[in-house]
């Protein structure tokens, strides 16, 4: 593998967590070219793209990844549109990006070449952004139509200012942006509920894909997969009829939809232009049985790589474990599994989740059934257990997740 970096205005090689970052990839097999650009006060376009492509000590192919940061990240689709036509990279990955000059007059001369952001697309497949909330210098506005322009995936992080020492002393290093850089599921963003109605639950989840997703609340669309609540009794379906009101009331569309009895075509074109995937609670082991039945989890791992966000209540939050095996002890009714012969859940956490933790009555009495009488069953069990109370859930960004209290 071979990695490009490129460092930003009044920046070089050794600027901010750039060192740490090739020393990083380097460990990992990749060859890192990592230059410190002329006249950086000033960056110039044709300058900089010139003096990257005559000293580049190997030619980009499929095997390369561009990793630009500021003007840096300016700099891709520039450089990308000089390179010969036949030429292919696998990824290019913008930090604090943007297109214009910002207004600053150091910034004059940096966007001086013409983008065609089709040739630029046609030379790579994979567009990321990843972008703060608060950037001092760069409005949200401007990685936003850049991505569009290059069909690109937008994550906002919150809070890192412009990713560089100037935000933070920790920017000496960018564990997140390796991460990107090695993993392909990387960017994944799941909210995984114990209860979506619970009060302020909603509110977390919602705000936190408004801004994620970076558009009008009114055209945010979202796949509502109502499937886990389908051997329940018409008139026992409350949490699905109430989330969904939530998210109407809130002027999302919601489009109701059950993955039962469908192929993996016809899922994949059902979800294919949603923004957000929302996998209600019920039955989890019948819901994952149709998972398995349509591949839904092909599916969704592919949207997950394209910046889908992932909602999953109860049932729909369980199945996204490796194994749910488990889940039929935990279950405090064994029976429910009894046909089940593959327990292989969506993979995309590698823990296990025990919902409505705080629900005292039946469901604690179940739970506490099983450890009086199976306690072999419950000491047997490998993965983690994460208990959730109804007031919580779990956010889950790229490898590493946080378990948030809505208050």
């Amino acid at each position: 593998m071979k990695a490009i970096l490129l460092h930003g205005t009044d920046g070089s090689n050794e600027s901010n967590w750039l060192p740490w970052l090739k020393q990083q990839l380097e460990k990992h097999k990749f060859t890192v070219y990592a230059p410190s650009l002329p006249n950086a006060a000033y960056p110039n376009g044709e300058v900089w793209s010139d003096f990257v492509i005559q000293n580049m000590p190997f030619e980009p192919d499929e095997d390369t990844i561009i990793i630009g940061h500021s003007a840096g990240a300016a700099l891709i689709p520039m450089l990308l549109q000089k390179l010969p036509a036949e030429a292919k990279i696998r990824k290019a990955i913008f930090v604090s990006g943007f297109y214009t000059n910002l207004g600053w007059d150091k910034l004059k001369d940096l966007h001086n070449i013409k983008v065609d952001y089709n040739d630029v697309k046609r030379k790579c497949d994979d567009f990321i952004f990843l972008h703060s909330d608060n950037d001092p210098y760069v409005p949200l506005e401007e990685p936003r139509k850049l991505a569009k322009n290059l069909d690109g995936k937008l994550a906002i992080i919150k809070g890192q200012g412009h990713f560089n020492l100037g935000s933070s002393p920790k920017y000496k290093e960018f564990p997140k942006l390796l991460a990107i850089i090695l993993k392909n599921n990387a960017l994944q963003n799941l909210y995984l509920a114990s209860s979506f109605r619970e009060p302020g639950v909603s509110e977390l989840i919602m705000d936190d894909i408004e801004t994620l997703l970076g558009k009008p609340i009114t055209e945010i669309q979202l796949s509502y997969i109502t499937t886990a609540g389908n051997l329940h009794p018409s008139d026992k379906k409350k949490w699905i009829d109430d989330g969904r009101k939530i998210l109407q009331e809130r002027g999302w569309q919601v489009f109701n939809y059950d993955i039962a009895g469908k192929t993996e075509l016809e899922v994949a074109a059902e979800l294919n232009d949603k923004d957000v995937v929302f996998v209600q609670g019920g039955n989890n082991f019948y819901l994952l049985e149709q998972i398995q039945n349509c591949n839904f989890g092909k599916i969704i791992k592919n949207l997950l790589a394209k910046g889908v966000p992932y909602i999953g209540e109860s049932a729909g939050a369980i199945v996204c474990s490796k194994n749910i095996r488990a889940q039929q002890y935990m279950s405090g009714d064994p029976m429910l599994a009894e046909s089940m012969k593959d327990f292989t859940g969506l993979g995309l956490v590698n823990f296990l989740i025990k919902p409505h933790w705080n629900r005292y009555g039946e469901k604690r009495e179940k739970f506490s059934r099983f450890l009086r009488e199976t306690p072999n069953e419950f000491y047997g069990i490998s993965q983690p257990i994460i208990c959730l109370n109804d007031n919580q859930l779990i956010r889950v960004e790229g490898d590493s997740f946080q378990i948030w209290h809505a208050k």
